[in-house]
């Protein structure tokens, strides 16, 4: 029954859920254009001419205790079909792993906006706990094509809007109240490649595909340098970050290209 269950035989003639999950191309499942909202959990998801965008405005962690939690308040993830671009980096592990876990859980490896000096709380108090937990942030009703959400800490307020347009581009646009100086790092999938085009714009290549990012903005600067994900449990890898600062607003626009 097992095996029959694997190879997604089903039961009395009806399909199983396994027989999803098995195929290499599931693209036929995820409908041309849609825009789904959770309210519950927190995430927003858009679907939209092959792109897939996530935008995260959960709460900080399970239950009272914020139990499991990440700083990943407003964390933007991206792919482009079978192809993942901007990745939420992982947990890399627990037990025997602290500096690694303390790292991959921490506002610096993902990529919502945040204060130039860096947020400082939660803290951690051990494997799992947090302490001065961060309120959830808001998410805000969209159309079809756009996704909000607001998020305030520590007497500041971001709002990310997230938008794939009609002549197929991605746009993650921020505002910091007070035009206030924010950054915010991208992290990039370990296959890609990366390099400066001009100024604020980079070009990205993943197998025989190819991307550009613009970034525009208020007093607007970028740089490159390596960070660490760990897609898998106790396996580290090596990625290009994209940190961008800006001062009050900034855009990031992504781009599909020929090679």
């Amino acid at each position: 029954e097992w095996c029959a269950w694997m190879q997604g035989a089903g039961t009395r003639g009806q399909p199983v859920a396994i027989g999803y999950w098995l195929k290499e191309d599931r693209q036929d499942a995820c409908p041309i254009h849609r825009r789904n909202s959770y309210a519950a959990s927190g995430m927003a998801v858009i679907k939209r001419d092959g792109w897939k965008v996530r935008l995260d405005a959960s709460p900080l962690g399970f239950g009272m205790m914020a139990a499991h939690g990440h700083c990943d308040a407003l964390h933007v993830s991206l792919w482009d079909g079978a192809h993942a671009l901007v990745i939420d980096p992982g947990t890399g592990g627990y037990y025997g792993m602290k500096e690694q876990r303390a790292a991959l859980a921490a506002w610096g490896a993902h990529n919502g906006p945040q204060p130039l000096s860096g947020f400082k709380t939660p803290q951690r108090m051990g494997t799992f706990l947090l302490s001065q937990h961060h309120a959830q942030p808001e998410l805000q009703q969209g159309t079809d094509g756009f996704v909000q959400a607001r998020f305030q800490h520590e007497g500041h307020s971001f709002t990310r809007r997230v938008e794939v347009r009609e002549d197929g581009s991605v746009s993650v646009e921020d505002h910091a109240e007070n035009d206030a100086l924010f950054c915010v790092r991208w992290h990039l999938a370990p296959e890609c490649l990366v390099k400066a085009e001009a100024e604020q714009a980079y070009h990205i290549h993943r197998d025989e595909k190819a991307w550009r990012v613009l970034f525009n903005g208020h007093e607007i600067t970028s740089t490159i340098h390596e960070g660490v994900a760990s897609r898998r449990y106790g396996e580290f890898e090596k990625c290009a970050v994209i940190e961008v600062t800006a001062r009050g607003h900034a855009v990031a626009t992504w781009n599909r290209i020929s090679l």
